[in-house]
């Protein structure tokens, strides 16, 4: 089954940012055997040159015009997921990365529709775990009818959020809206009213402390983590794990 690996960009920093991530990637399968690498942006000006000098040769890099009014970032984000879901064959699977992840191990897929990285706490805040248990940064989905209906609900919902979360961390709180609380890997449904009965989406539940773990310093222990995600003011440190996983 063909493996579609896709990041979001938006900026010259982002793009440099997803060819690490692509790179690590490729190192765990240098003959590339039914992958594909796939960029989405709305950056029209580099349609032509910065974003492929950067990005290398073995990289789709896809423009599209619903992407030309530039909707604030969790919705651009949302646009380019279901454009991808839309181009990619059914049957097929699509890991959406963050641009700032690096992969140590081959993602465990299953046979679930959705594969997301939960975790128990924040930095040690339980609480704030409970109201944001998912992390929107690693998102693996085998592509059927009930993902792509989930995908344009989770589009749906930031749609009709503020204008900040529309523009940061919408796309995370969507996702608490439609899994709810880590449940051992239960079916949810995807309800559009109160009295829908709602059509059945199967979750994986992968943790973040190994499927999304995010480094506090250059020194911290990696051994048996699966995807490294710089969140927030860590970028800097993308280019120490990229040199030390390439060691």
């Amino acid at each position: 089954m063909r493996t579609t690996y896709c990041w979001w960009v938006r900026g010259r920093a982002f793009a440099e940012l997803a060819a690490k991530s692509i790179a690590s990637i490729k190192r765990l399968d240098p003959f590339l055997v039914e992958r594909r690498f796939l960029v989405v942006t709305d950056d029209h000006q580099d349609e032509s040159g910065d974003y492929r000098e950067i990005l290398g040769p073995q990289v789709e890099l896809a423009f599209d015009n619903r992407f030309e009014h530039k909707r604030p970032a969790m919705v651009a984000n949302l646009d380019a997921q279901l454009w991808t879901l839309l181009d990619t064959q059914r049957r097929e699977r699509v890991l959406f990365l963050d641009a700032d992840t690096l992969m140590l191990k081959p993602f465990p897929w299953t046979d679930a529709d959705i594969h997301a990285t939960w975790r128990p706490d924040v930095n040690g805040d339980i609480d704030m775990a409970r109201q944001q248990p998912w992390n929107y940064g690693v998102l693996g989905v085998n592509v059927t009818p009930a993902v792509i209906e989930a995908f344009i609900w989770l589009r749906q919902r930031v749609l009709k959020m503020s204008k900040q979360n529309q523009a940061w961390y919408g796309n995370q709180l969507a996702l608490a809206d439609l899994l709810g609380q880590p449940n051992g890997g239960k079916e949810r449904r995807v309800r559009w009213t109160l009295d829908d009965a709602g059509t059945p989406l199967s979750v994986c539940e992968l943790p973040c402390d190994v499927w999304n773990f995010s480094p506090n310093g250059p020194d911290d222990d990696i051994t048996g983590k699966g995807i490294l995600h710089m969140k927030g003011n860590r970028k800097d440190l993308i280019e120490h794990y990229a040199g030390r996983i390439a060691a």
